[in-house]
Protein backbone atom coordinates (compact mmCIF):
# COMPACT_ATOMS: atom_id res chain seq x y z
CA UNK A 1 0.00 0.00 0.00
CA UNK A 2 0.98 3.51 0.00
CA UNK A 3 1.24 3.81 3.50
CA UNK A 4 2.05 0.51 4.74
CA UNK A 5 4.11 -2.90 3.89
CA UNK A 6 3.07 -6.47 4.68
CA UNK A 7 5.32 -8.87 5.50
CA UNK A 8 4.35 -12.63 5.57
CA UNK A 9 7.14 -15.31 7.24
CA UNK A 10 7.36 -18.66 8.32
CA UNK A 11 7.02 -18.60 11.97
CA UNK A 12 10.77 -19.33 12.38
CA UNK A 13 11.73 -16.34 10.77
CA UNK A 14 9.46 -13.82 12.66
CA UNK A 15 11.37 -12.96 14.97
CA UNK A 16 14.68 -11.95 13.52
CA UNK A 17 12.55 -9.51 11.05
CA UNK A 18 10.44 -7.83 13.63
CA UNK A 19 13.69 -6.77 15.28
CA UNK A 20 15.49 -6.20 11.92
CA UNK A 21 12.62 -3.66 11.56
CA UNK A 22 13.14 -2.02 14.33
CA UNK A 23 11.71 0.78 15.38
CA UNK A 24 8.97 0.30 13.27
CA UNK A 25 5.99 -1.35 15.31
CA UNK A 26 3.79 -3.89 13.22
CA UNK A 27 -0.20 -2.75 13.45
CA UNK A 28 -0.38 -6.58 13.91
CA UNK A 29 0.88 -10.25 13.89
CA UNK A 30 -0.91 -13.27 12.88
CA UNK A 31 -0.14 -17.03 13.19
CA UNK A 32 -1.34 -19.77 11.55
CA UNK A 33 -2.10 -18.41 8.79
CA UNK A 34 -2.26 -20.65 5.32
CA UNK A 35 -2.40 -19.57 1.84
CA UNK A 36 -3.83 -21.46 -1.60
CA UNK A 37 -3.27 -19.60 -5.17
CA UNK A 38 -4.99 -19.80 -7.86
CA UNK A 39 -3.01 -19.68 -11.46
CA UNK A 40 -4.77 -18.82 -14.41
CA UNK A 41 -4.40 -18.22 -17.98
CA UNK A 42 -3.22 -14.54 -19.49
CA UNK A 43 -6.15 -14.27 -21.33
CA UNK A 44 -8.13 -14.24 -18.04
CA UNK A 45 -6.69 -10.81 -17.58
CA UNK A 46 -9.40 -9.92 -20.72
CA UNK A 47 -12.18 -11.32 -18.89
CA UNK A 48 -13.78 -8.71 -16.34
CA UNK A 49 -14.88 -9.98 -13.10
CA UNK A 50 -12.25 -12.73 -13.02
CA UNK A 51 -10.99 -11.46 -9.34
CA UNK A 52 -14.47 -10.91 -8.28
CA UNK A 53 -15.51 -14.46 -9.31
CA UNK A 54 -12.75 -16.00 -7.08
CA UNK A 55 -13.45 -13.72 -3.93
CA UNK A 56 -17.58 -13.75 -4.18
CA UNK A 57 -17.31 -17.72 -3.48
CA UNK A 58 -15.64 -17.14 -0.47
CA UNK A 59 -17.80 -14.54 0.64
CA UNK A 60 -20.45 -16.44 0.30
CA UNK A 61 -18.97 -19.48 2.53
CA UNK A 62 -18.41 -16.46 5.02
CA UNK A 63 -14.44 -17.41 4.30
CA UNK A 64 -12.33 -14.43 6.28
CA UNK A 65 -9.63 -13.47 3.32
CA UNK A 66 -7.01 -12.32 5.51
CA UNK A 67 -4.80 -11.13 2.51
CA UNK A 68 -4.48 -10.95 -1.14
CA UNK A 69 -1.20 -11.13 -3.06
CA UNK A 70 -1.54 -11.27 -6.72
CA UNK A 71 0.48 -11.63 -10.18
CA UNK A 72 -0.25 -11.25 -13.70
CA UNK A 73 -1.75 -14.50 -13.84
CA UNK A 74 -1.62 -15.60 -9.94
CA UNK A 75 -4.12 -14.82 -6.92
CA UNK A 76 -2.69 -16.22 -3.79
CA UNK A 77 -5.18 -15.67 -1.15
CA UNK A 78 -4.46 -16.05 2.53
CA UNK A 79 -6.85 -17.24 5.13
CA UNK A 80 -6.59 -18.56 8.63
CA UNK A 81 -5.05 -21.96 8.76
CA UNK A 82 -8.34 -23.53 10.13
CA UNK A 83 -10.14 -22.12 6.80
CA UNK A 84 -7.72 -23.53 4.68
CA UNK A 85 -9.55 -27.00 3.97
CA UNK A 86 -12.73 -25.24 3.60
CA UNK A 87 -10.90 -22.80 0.99
CA UNK A 88 -9.49 -25.52 -0.95
CA UNK A 89 -12.70 -27.11 -1.96
CA UNK A 90 -14.45 -24.14 -1.79
CA UNK A 91 -12.40 -22.86 -4.83
CA UNK A 92 -11.44 -26.27 -6.20
CA UNK A 93 -15.29 -26.44 -6.96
Amino acid sequence: GLNEVTVIVTAENSKNIQKKLLPAIPKVILTELSSVTVRFSPDYMNVPNTVYAILRKLALEFINVIEIVSTYTEITIIVEHKEMLKTFEVLNN
